[in-house]
């Protein structure tokens, strides 16, 4: 591994430590999360509420390190800004055809898919009033 790509990646080990994100610390991983997780929404996400927004805080991590000025000037933010932007397009898309919910500040957090499991759908029901179709 070049020197910068080892920057770029102890810096991303860092910021996923700091997070609390010990065990999935590397780019590959964390972009492999956020792919399961948009996959698994994609077929309809069957966990609670509560488990469908801890496994969406993948998506805030990823955030911060686009955000951050070290990870930016490193040459890998391109390919890395690109993976996290082609898997968000997925992600929009299911939103879009989702529905509207309260109390989110980024757009990952104020919609959510339309089609869940039957765990998911239940949570929602309970929790905002809204009925998904049932994957």
């Amino acid at each position: 591994m070049g020197e910068m790509a080892r920057a770029f990646v102890d810096r991303f080990r860092y910021m996923a430590v700091r997070a609390g994100r010990r065990q999935v610390s590397t780019p590959f991983g964390m972009l492999a999360l956020w792919e399961t997780f948009v996959d698994d929404c994609r077929e309809g996400y069957d966990g609670t509420l509560y488990e469908y927004r801890d496994q969406l805080s993948v998506r805030r991590f990823l955030q911060g390190v686009l955000d951050d000025p070290v990870i930016r000037d490193a040459p890998e933010s391109g390919w890395f800004a690109a993976e996290v932007t082609r898997i968000d397009t997925e992600f929009r898309a299911l939103l879009d055809a989702g529905h509207p919910v309260p109390g989110g500040t980024a757009w990952w957090d104020r919609r959510i898919p339309g089609l869940a499991g039957e765990n998911m759908a239940e949570s929602v029901r309970n929790h905002f009033g809204v009925e998904l179709d049932i994957a």
